[in-house]
């Protein structure tokens, strides 16, 4: 039975190490509001990682943080009438 289990890690291994996630939400938190755009540009910038869209809003969610969805316009403003 010994033979059958994996011998492997479980998985690629995270790109960015706790201590850097944490300083990044850190950051995330003092300038907010954030845009997923915005967020994605600057981990490529300032940590030279790229992450999927998808997976990095997981991340940030599990982790707390949540950023406002972008609208086409306003829902405040009046509608315009023809």
């Amino acid at each position: 039975m010994d033979g059958l289990q994996p011998s492997f890690g479980g998985g690629r291994p995270p790109k960015f190490s706790n201590e850097q996630f944490a300083e990044l939400c850190e950051y995330l938190k003092e300038g907010q509001p954030w845009t997923p755009r915005a967020i994605h540009t600057l981990i490529e910038e300032r940590y030279g990682v790229s992450y999927d869209p998808a997976h990095l809003s997981r991340k940030l969610r599990a982790s707390g943080m949540h950023y406002p969805k972008p609208r086409p316009m306003d829902p405040r403003s009046p509608r315009q009438r023809r």
